[in-house]
């Protein structure tokens, strides 16, 4: 298993076997003063690890995005995904069968509500392949939490709760 948390301020990742035995220790995979927040985490055909999370070191909260490989050892180095100046909600990931990242999460945008957004990249470089694209257009109504999917074919889909008629629904 492998898991990640916020340990302190910063990110962490630690590896388990099937029993529940530590085979990476925790180790911080961040390092700055800001407050990172919200991890999220997927693996790969090859498990290597996808993490995300939300990142103010800027002074304005953006994605962040990592990979490890199998024994945690950094593959791509922390790089931002995000440079709007906008705050970010946690972002949602998955890798599809070509080895293609896949992120979806919330953002405030302006007139201060929050619409979802998507993003595919690179798994082995970190080069978008399709840019932040806005998937909600809801002025005043709430999209929110949204969790991103692939099917046995690699189709990607993406869920979230939606009060639009004054309830919330997926």
């Amino acid at each position: 298993a492998h898991l990640t948390w916020i340990w302190g301020s910063e990110v962490a990742y630690m590896k388990l076997d099937n029993n529940g035995s530590i085979i990476t220790n925790g180790s911080r995979i961040t390092c700055c003063v800001s407050y990172q927040d919200k991890p999220a985490i997927a693996t790969d055909l090859n498990d290597d690890i996808h993490i995300v999370w939300i990142d103010p070191r800027d002074g304005h909260t953006n994605v962040y995005y990592t990979k490890l490989n199998n024994n945690g050892t950094a593959i791509i180095n922390v790089t931002p995904l995000t440079t709007r100046l906008m705050d970010f909600d946690p972002p949602s990931i998955v890798v599809d069968y070509l080895g293609d990242v896949h992120l979806a999460w919330r953002r405030r945008v302006s007139g201060g509500y929050y619409e979802l957004f998507y993003k595919k990249i690179n798994g082995t470089t970190a080069a978008t392949i399709i840019d932040d694209r806005q998937l909600t257009f809801r002025r005043n109504v709430g999209s929110d939490d949204p969790s991103i999917a692939r099917d046995s074919l690699s189709n990607i889909y993406v869920l979230w709760l939606d009060s639009r008629d004054g309830t919330e629904e997926l």
